[in-house]
């Protein structure tokens, strides 16, 4: 029988053929920092309890306890590894009774109106590639990988679209294309750039009027859209944001948040949610209404106030 190692190895040649590059680097990440060290040279059916937890960081040592996320992932990995050298594995069986911690729902933020009002303001003085990134985001809910991916070509002036087909995101790279500079911590991640989070995020998205004369007014005229002669680095690109925001004079809020924002404005300005569901490229509109869409204390007062409007007469 083959130790966990091997098999390891067989099984990410394996799904190597039917993942995304940065799934597979990420599950290859996964194994050998978290799982091979510990069970690597065991055989399969030596695997005890014991050994789960200390791969998943739940083994009692002290130090903080890993988040939700690590442990499901390490899981699902390991699961998918033991099935693959055995599928009559009791995976259950050894993760029985493990505690998991509980995934904590991160609040999520948007800008409010005076916010944007002044972010507005910082990005049409002076703009320029970075700004305008900015603002497509702002007003079509783009991610941050995908505005550092878009080309000046993907925008049709004469069409009046946006056609958003491909992401950037750095990632590690593979333990295998490492050469002996790179192990030495010169070069150990790359930008990458793929199709996007999913088919359904391969969209046009129709330029708003706003941002149709903004675009005329300051066309565009290098290679991409922002940074015009090279791919922009997402987190070169993050920092430029807390830059504008710190001149805007508002609370420093994620790059996520101008997308978060512009479902939340769509909401507000009464879109239908099948609509926006396939602006923002979900394959769902209940992954849009649940993950993106974040009504305000106006939204909420007024439509109250809508209802009881038409009950008028039932109050009096």
């Amino acid at each position: 029988m083959k130790t966990v190692n091997e098999v390891a190895e067989d099984w990410l040649i394996a799904v190597q053929k039917v993942l995304k590059h940065s799934t597979y680097v990420r599950y290859q990440s996964i194994y050998r920092r978290r799982i091979q060290p510990v069970i690597g040279d065991c055989l399969p059916t030596e695997i005890s309890q014991i050994m789960v937890k200390r791969c998943l960081g739940l083994g009692g040592n002290a130090g903080p306890r890993p988040s939700a996320s690590y442990v499901n992932s390490t899981m699902n990995i390991m699961r998918q590894i033991l099935l693959y050298a055995d599928p009559t594995i009791n995976t259950e069986n050894l993760m029985h009774g493990i505690i998991k911690p509980k995934t904590v729902q991160k609040a999520i933020e948007v800008f409010t109106a005076e916010e944007q009002r002044r972010l507005l303001c910082v990005l049409e003085q002076q703009p320029d590639t970075y700004k305008t990134g900015i603002l497509i985001c702002l007003l079509t809910g783009c991610r941050l990988g995908e505005i550092c991916a878009l080309k000046t070509d993907d925008i049709s002036m004469e069409n009046e679209t946006i056609h958003i087909h491909s992401t950037v995101q750095r990632i590690q790279r593979p333990a295998e294309s490492l050469s002996d500079e790179d192990m030495l911590g010169t070069s150990k991640t790359m930008l990458l750039v793929t199709a996007p989070k999913s088919q359904k995020s391969d969209r046009i998205i129709p330029l708003p009027d706003y941002l149709y004369s903004f675009l005329l007014e300051h066309p565009l005229y290098g290679e991409y859209v922002v940074n015009s002669t090279k791919l922009m680095e997402p987190r070169t690109y993050e920092n430029k944001f807390a830059t504008y925001q710190k001149m805007a004079k508002i609370k420093p809020k994620n790059f996520h948040t101008l997308r978060h924002t512009f479902a939340t404005n769509c909401v507000a300005g009464g879109m239908d949610p099948k609509v926006l569901s396939e602006l923002l490229g979900h394959s769902s509109v209940t992954i849009t209404l649940n993950r993106y869409v974040h009504p305000t204390n106006e939204m909420k007062k007024k439509q109250l106030n809508d209802v009881y409007k038409n009950m008028g007469e039932v109050l009096r």
